[in-house]
């Protein structure tokens, strides 16, 4: 590989044609230049100066070199500029994902208030379920996530709580259980079970829960889609189980939500990798902190 020190040497010295000038603009000494000098017409097999009667002059073959080695350096600063350019677009961009039901928490006010605080900041925004988005995270094809957590994460993660939801029974008005004020689970034991899958991560801690309490859940339907399980208990299809504010009945009139006796919560944050540092990324970071909702304190953990 060529220097392209040694190759601004020569032609610094192409132009000057003297050591003690092109040392001078170089900010090098003169034995340096003549090492430069020694050193390319080495590598190259080629003399590219003809050193004569203490003058120095461009071979023919110093000639033909000097447009290809000024392109050389003129690519060598085109390519370091569009890189600058890339890194510099690169902190202004900003990759979210989050779990579907973010809408459904204050939170999400977030991210169009710092839209409209940072203009230049180019907010890119995708849905995703639970190990999805520690995956995008970690392949760092998202700055920042949004999930639901029931354990604490790795330390290789930085975490800003903002919420907190809890699992509620759902199920038609015309059920039986309906009147009460509280449902314990063994009491759905015989009702089927309409769920939101595994990506979701909130398939296996439902599934916990009846096992703890002596029985396995008549699973009836496991999907991604809240609006549909609504839908299928408001055609009273079952019931399900699902967290309090990810959902909103009013276009179900059939359906009520129940607390379980026993409650069972769930912590929606915001996390980033420690590893991680963009401009834009702890922008929104700093962001988060100082507008966090005031029903629901943003705090680091």
């Amino acid at each position: 590989m060529i220097d392209t020190g040694k190759i601004k040497t020569f032609i610094d010295l192409a132009h000057t044609l003297n050591y003690t000038e092109t040392a001078e603009n170089l900010f090098i000494t003169q034995a340096t230049v003549s090492k430069h000098i020694q050193s390319l017409e080495k590598g190259l097999d080629t003399q590219l100066f003809s050193r004569e009667h203490r003058q120095i002059t461009l071979t023919e073959a110093g000639q033909l070199a000097l447009p290809l080695a000024q392109k050389i350096i003129a690519d060598e600063q085109q390519l370091l500029t569009q890189l600058q350019q890339h890194k510099k677009d690169e902190q202004l961009t900003l990759n979210i994902r989050a779990i579907p039901s973010i809408s459904r928490y204050q939170v999400f006010n977030l991210m169009p208030a710092f839209q409209k605080a940072y203009p230049k900041i180019n907010l890119t925004f995708a849905e995703d379920e639970g190990q999805g988005l520690i995956n995008a995270l970690d392949q760092k094809r998202a700055d920042i996530i949004f999930l639901r957590l029931f354990t604490p994460l790795p330390d290789q993660y930085e975490v800003l709580l903002s919420a907190t939801d809890q699992f509620v029974v759902v199920l038609p008005k015309t059920h039986p259980l309906a009147q009460k004020e509280t449902i314990n689970i063994t009491e759905l034991k015989n009702d089927p079970f309409l769920l939101l899958d595994e990506l979701t991560q909130l398939y296996d801690p439902i599934l916990a829960m009846a096992q703890q309490a002596g029985f396995s859940p008549k699973i009836s339907y496991k999907g991604k889609r809240i609006d549909l399980i609504l839908d299928m208990i408001n055609r009273n299809m079952g019931v399900s189980i699902m967290m309090e504010k990810s959902m909103d009945l009013y276009d179900f009139p059939s359906v009520v939500m129940r607390p379980l006796e026993e409650t069972v919560t769930s912590t929606l944050a915001f996390v980033k990798r420690k590893d991680h540092h963009t401009t834009a990324t702890q922008l929104f970071w700093d962001f988060c902190q100082q507008h966090q909702p005031q029903d629901n304190p943003i705090t680091e953990a």
